[in-house]
């Protein structure tokens, strides 16, 4: 009667149906796996992240840009609706790889804007002594490093995905050293 008792199916005890049950789970598991599409690095999932992170990118360039024309510096870059912001998401959730071309423009980004804030403290200090072009070269030094990280960081895109188009601001006028 104990003997009846401790099978249950098939004659199978509990522990010996459990390790059955678990072995057919991982089974199925390595199926499942084995038998998924994947996608290869030029997949158009991808492809398309790769594009929103070349748009990312640009809008950031462009926010760079408006920052030296408005009167009172805040940066909102740090929001994660920001270019920036989304950049870095897009980044982390689809292109772990470019961990080190984020980190380069992120450099270069809070050298840009430790600018924006000494200058916008300059310009309460003295509004009258103050003039956009008395800190122009430097503007134009760290705005170049932050371009070349744009770039590294959109080179190393294209290397992931295949061809997309660069950011406007490597494109044309806007990483020329008179701007």
């Amino acid at each position: 009667m104990d003997h009846q008792a401790s099978s249950f199916f098939f004659g199978l005890s509990w522990p010996a149906l459990i390790a059955f049950a678990v072995a057919l789970c991982a089974a199925a598991l390595c199926i499942w796996r084995a038998a998924r599409p994947r996608q290869r690095p030029g997949t158009p999932n991808r492809l398309q992240h790769a594009h929103d992170l070349i748009q990312a990118l640009d809008q950031y360039c462009e926010w760079v840009e408006a920052q030296r024309q408005i009167a009172f510096f805040t940066d909102e870059s740090t929001h994660p609706d920001s270019p920036l912001g989304r950049a870095r998401m897009i980044k982390q959730a689809h292109f772990p790889e470019l961990s080190q071309a984020m980190v380069e423009l992120l450099m270069a980004h809070t050298a840009l804007v430790d600018f924006f804030w000494s200058q916008q403290v300059q310009r309460m200090k003295a509004p009258d002594a103050w003039s956009a072009a008395t800190d122009h070269a430097t503007y134009l030094a760290l705005r170049q490093r932050m371009l070349d990280a744009v770039r590294h960081m959109a080179e190393c895109c294209r290397d992931l995905v295949g061809d997309v188009p660069m950011p406007a601001a490597l494109r044309g006028g806007m990483n020329t050293l008179t701007a």
